[in-house]
């Protein structure tokens, strides 16, 4: 495998005409078609013999992969979005975090946007997702996303946020967005990456967020968890908290089946998906 580029995304394909899509970045160690594989493989108590792709029928999975990169720590070339020093402090040595950060978001916001285009340009057809070292990145996405056409959604599991002594003290989403674009060199409009322009509807509406992590991570300490919280209150998103106690991976990954039982009934709400032959108990959210 070449680890010079980034390798196509894995895709799970509606079964359904296509009404919504979401993507979501892996964590460190993996890559879209092992991440996807390990969430299809979780029964939904919920919604019996259902997985969290087949419980959305109409909706398509989009799972990129990173590339092999250094990483500092390990002093080996392991499968990463960026290099992290610390994962007890993130902000620890943060510059080596800067080169991966600014490729990833350049090689994913013209994904993003082709994606936006297959859903009819409307963004609030779209659900952005991350885990772990994905939803790090997954978060500066959400941010750099334009407010006149943000996602439905943000689904974020085990993460935290990058920059975080910049952005803590930042009440104001625009001056977020302008400090990252140029940390980033990241183009600030959709208009850059779509051959026409007016395929998308801008619709400004509010991005519910979802952010799960575990009670006892040892891998991504929970407070850094109440940290991205916080920077996002601040900056006026709606949020959706879940704690969970007794997950695999010391604590890390997703409590199965809770947590993915939580991702649907949250996704239901914000969407009001239709599922043919689902009956669907009521969502407290």
């Amino acid at each position: 495998m070449d680890t010079t580029v980034y390798p196509a995304p894995h895709v799970v394909e509606s079964t359904a005409p296509h009404t919504h899509t979401v993507i979501f970045l892996h964590g460190s160690s993996s890559c879209g078609k092992d991440f996807a594989d390990s969430l299809g493989q979780v029964e939904l108590t919920k919604f019996p013999l259902l997985n969290i792709f087949s419980r959305f029928p109409t909706f398509r999975w989009v799972f990129p992969s990173c590339k092999r990169i250094y990483s500092t720590q390990f002093r080996d070339k392991l499968n990463q979005w960026f290099d992290v020093y610390s994962l007890e402090d993130p902000s620890e040595k943060e510059h080596l975090q800067r080169p991966g950060l600014r490729e990833s978001v350049a090689h994913l916001r013209p994904l993003l946007h082709d994606e936006l285009v297959k859903v009819g340009g409307r963004a609030t057809r779209m659900i952005l997702a991350g885990y772990d070292q994905g939803a790090a990145l997954a978060l500066l996405l959400l941010l750099l996303q334009e407010p006149s056409n943000s996602f439905r959604g943000f689904i974020g599991y085990g993460g935290w946020m990058p920059f975080r002594g910049v952005l803590k003290d930042m009440t104001e989403l625009t001056a977020a967005q302008e400090w990252l674009q140029n940390r980033l060199n990241s183009a600030p409009r959709v208009s850059a990456y779509i051959s026409d322009p007016n395929a998308i509807y801008y619709d400004t509406h509010p991005t519910k967020v979802l952010l799960g992590h575990g009670q006892d991570d040892a891998v991504v300490d929970v407070s850094l968890a109440e940290e991205v919280k916080t920077i996002l209150q601040g900056m006026k998103y709606e949020i959706t908290t879940l704690r969970y106690v007794g997950a695999g991976g010391s604590g890390h990954w997703f409590k199965e089946p809770e947590a993915l039982d939580e991702m649907a009934t949250f996704i239901q709400a914000i969407t009001h998906a239709y599922s043919p032959g689902v009956s669907l108990p009521e969502s407290p959210l």
